[in-house]
């Protein structure tokens, strides 16, 4: 659509077939490969191979270390579809910390024991320094991230003896269809935001992939007492902590 950049950040490499069949411009044989590529590495070479001038900015970190993190400080917006409440938690600092829109989106697929679908969701939130931010929403929990960030034998352990939520570090369902149905609401957010109206669209909804339906989600203003309207545009001096 005529970006001069695009900045792509994730740890993770492409070592697994769930993988190779959500991740565009993936293939078997990098599945194969001796050594997995990056996740960063396959989508960019997928972008470059398109022909357009855009520059590919591949980088493979943590978004909550602190060289990706300031990567993201010198691009115009950020598009999160991260899998954790940590990462989300660090980028979403950027729009009160930093004064830096943010496009969040996030997909849920429900199923029963039997594999049977129940649902599929998409949820998108879109965070600017007047809007609510992912804690204001309740989006992030900070026992989460403390589960989240804890050596994974020791988390087991702890969920098994019923101290942490289930699941916490656990694979997410997922499904190509509903990941581009959530890359396609992010996308419309993003040319919503740099038109007229941007000032009036909504601070978020929920669609449901399987039923149509469509749900703004809540609260419409920040909270005062949250931690984005203490650090709002303090930058450096209130950055978040880095791993």
């Amino acid at each position: 659509m005529g970006a001069a950049e695009v900045v792509l950040v994730d740890h993770d490499l492409l070592d697994t077939p769930s993988n190779t069949r959500r991740v565009f411009g993936s293939t078997l044989a990098d599945l194969n490969a001796t050594n997995p590529p990056a996740k960063v590495d396959v989508v960019g070479r997928h972008l470059d191979t398109i022909g357009f001038p855009t520059r590919i900015t591949r980088i493979n970190a943590d978004v909550r270390s602190e060289h990706a993190f300031r990567a993201l400080l010198d691009t115009d917006i950020v598009l999160i579809g991260t899998d954790t409440h940590g990462s989300r938690a660090t980028v979403n600092e950027l729009a009160s910390t930093y004064l830096l829109p943010v496009i969040d989106i996030g997909v849920r697929a429900g199923a029963k024991t039997d594999h049977t679908l129940t649902g599929l969701t998409a949820e998108l939130r879109l965070l600017t320094p007047d809007r609510p931010c992912l804690w204001c929403r309740n989006a992030i929990n900070s026992d989460v991230i403390r589960a989240e960030n804890l050596p994974a034998e020791q988390r087991e352990q702890l969920q098994r003896e019923g101290c942490l939520v289930a699941g916490v570090g656990a694979p997410a369902a997922s499904v190509i269809a509903l990941t581009v149905l959530g890359a396609g609401m992010a996308t419309c957010a993003l040319l919503a935001l740099l038109s007229d109206e941007g000032d009036i669209i909504p601070n978020g909804y929920i669609l449901d992939g399987m039923f149509g339906d469509t749900f703004d989600s809540k609260p419409t203003e920040p909270k005062p007492d949250c931690r984005c309207r203490a650090n709002l545009g303090r930058g450096d001096t209130a950055a978040p902590p880095f791993i």
